[in-house]
């Protein structure tokens, strides 16, 4: 009846912030392997999907960036360790088609989304961006 309001894409762009780079290298390498290959996974997943309806979508950042603080899976599954962070990652809703998705780097899971809508405002260079 009505479709998914996500979208797979082919090749879609995913990009760490322009300019943080080391800065997000530097956060993940800080967590343990196994965290790190669930962000090796997300970052392949976000190349064909959008993020799915169990992440935490955390708003639109200047009527431009979709953010979101995901899950980050641990791989193996042999036991959680990456609960208590998230992967901050924003949509470029206007970076073209498909839309451009950018790694920011490690929030904590407490206050995840008001954390990562910092951390993006601060990568991308915004100042008092709306915030829906």
């Amino acid at each position: 009846m009505f479709g998914s309001i996500y979208h797979r894409h082919v090749d879609r762009p995913v990009i760490e912030a322009p300019g943080y780079e080391d800065e997000v290298f530097e956060a993940v390498s800080a967590l343990p392997e196994r965290c790190q290959l669930g962000v090796i996974m997300i970052t392949e997943e976000l190349s064909s999907n959008d993020p799915d309806a169990d992440v935490e979508r955390c708003g639109l950042l200047a009527d431009q960036y979709e953010v979101f603080a995901m899950v980050i899976p641990s791989q193996p599954r042999i036991r959680p360790t990456c609960r208590n962070h998230r992967l901050a990652v924003s949509i470029d809703l206007k970076s073209g088609s498909p839309p451009v998705a950018i790694i920011h780097g490690i929030v904590p899971r407490r206050g995840a989304s008001e954390a990562s809508r910092r951390l993006v405002t601060r990568q991308l260079h915004l100042v008092n961006p709306t915030w829906e």
